[in-house]
């Protein structure tokens, strides 16, 4: 076993990889498509801002790239009830809303977009135990062309545990971003206060050797 992984093991010692949490993406969306789920992703934000709902996209500003390879967009969300309420009540007119304890899907289909979904995040954690607390995490968030975002090392560690427990591995585009916050010293605090020293400084190590698994 890989030091990364057993840095997870023993952080969360009953956690398990859930082979069914994705389905397979959806084909490559056209141009205007793509513009579609552009300006409804937004509008999904404007809603919860209009309400005075907090948010931010979790892996980064930048939400054409998910997109644009026919992913989605995952936004977390202060308030998920209320959050879920005022899409419901806007004019997004949402073709299916799939709540889950942990996130709720905003699913969207239309001729000009085709079928698409925004995930809103309650929580960022595990079987319950959380690793980054949503109210500080959105308190951090930053705007970047108009797009709420979470923090740098918190987009980094929720990359992180995100992509370890749900798939047992750091996926390539996430990776550099992850190393680079390790680098500049941005980890540590926030993986001390979820694991204690001695995980902390496993994970740590494990990615300093370039271990995603």
């Amino acid at each position: 076993m890989s030091s990364l992984s057993e840095g997870m093991t023993h952080a969360f010692a009953e956690a398990r990889p859930n082979q069914h949490a994705h389905a397979t993406e959806p084909g490559i969306p056209s141009r205007a498509a793509l513009r579609a789920r552009i300006r409804l992703t937004r509008g999904v934000i404007e809603v919860l801002e209009a309400a005075g709902i907090r948010c931010a996209a979790v892996h980064g500003p930048n939400i054409v790239e998910p997109l644009a390879r026919g992913g989605d967009v995952d936004l977390l969300v202060e308030d998920s009830r209320r959050a879920i309420a005022a899409v419901r009540a806007s004019s997004l007119c949402p073709a299916r809303v799939q709540a889950r304890s942990f996130v709720t899907g905003l699913y969207f289909w239309n001729p000009e977009s085709g079928g698409f979904h925004v995930d809103l995040v309650h929580n960022l954690g595990w079987r319950g135990v959380p690793f980054l607390d949503t109210t500080s995490a959105l308190r951090r968030s930053e705007y970047s062309e108009g797009i709420p975002a979470l923090a740098v090392a918190d987009r980094a560690v929720a990359e992180l545990l995100l992509s370890l427990l749900w798939g047992g591995f750091v996926k390539n585009r996430y990776w550099l971003g992850i190393q680079d916050a390790c680098r500049e010293g941005l980890l540590w605090d926030p993986l001390l206060g979820t694991f204690g020293p001695r995980a902390a400084e496993r994970l740590l190590n494990a990615i300093k050797q370039g271990d995603r698994v």
